[in-house]
């Protein structure tokens, strides 16, 4: 009742008692992780991972294992230990290799600026071949590839992605693809995606710049009348 209402400290009182009183219960792995939970939902971060660390070390394998391995990283994340979690998952994900779990590591390395680690992990969650994903992942493969200048195979993800683009994110990816053309001097798919793109959208960030980068391109071509 105490979860189910988020009263987290009774919840976690709860828990404690039978933590403490049951030690044989079939329901004390259960009862570990609501606990580890309830302590979470109140910041008490040092003991969450110390409640966590227990379940993890006493019931091995877990009968969950995928939401103790969410649980245990998000409080890392809080905790400001991003390496840590980081290691923590690509031991995991050996295991349990979850697409949830991709997911939040991704999320990780981005914070932590590791391009070599999201495209280790972008590849294997499309070995997954989980076909509803697989957008999100050549999305995250390509952002990582751009960033490391490897603009071709850069492209080839974006074009992935774009056959079934992650909500919100259409605009970013075609940017992108024009963006790369002009970057490998592509002038002509350029000038033609560039242009249909401003069609769509004139007023965004990315219009903007897009705009500016043909400018340029016109005065370099002796163009100037398109260039305004």
């Amino acid at each position: 009742i105490h979860l189910e209402q988020s009263n987290w400290n009774q919840a976690s009182k709860v828990f404690r008692r039978l933590k403490s009183n049951l030690q044989n219960s079939p329901y004390l792995e259960q009862s570990l992780f609501f606990l580890s939970e309830s302590l979470f939902r109140q910041k008490n971060h040092v003991e969450t991972q110390a409640v966590l660390s227990e379940l993890r070390q006493n019931f091995h394998p877990l009968q969950n294992p995928v939401p103790v391995i969410h649980l245990q990283v998000r409080n890392l994340v809080a905790m400001g230990e991003l390496k840590q979690a980081d290691q923590l998952l690509r031991k995991d994900l050996r295991h349990q290799p979850d697409f949830s779990l991709i997911q939040l590591h991704l999320s990780i390395l981005e914070k932590l600026g590791d391009q070599q680690g999201i495209l280790e992990i972008s590849r294997l969650g499309l070995n997954l071949e989980v076909t509803e994903d697989q957008s999100f992942l050549h999305l995250q493969r390509a952002n990582a590839l751009y960033q490391t200048k490897n603009l071709a195979k850069a492209f080839v993800h974006y074009e992935q992605a774009l056959f079934n683009p992650p909500n919100g994110q259409r605009s970013f990816i075609l940017f992108r693809l024009i963006k790369i053309h002009y970057l490998l001097k592509e002038f002509d798919a350029f000038e033609k995606r560039g242009k249909a793109y401003l069609v769509e959208d004139e007023q965004s960030d990315y219009a903007n710049e897009l705009l500016l980068m043909l400018s340029m391109y016109f005065f370099q071509k002796n163009r100037p009348k398109q260039a305004k």
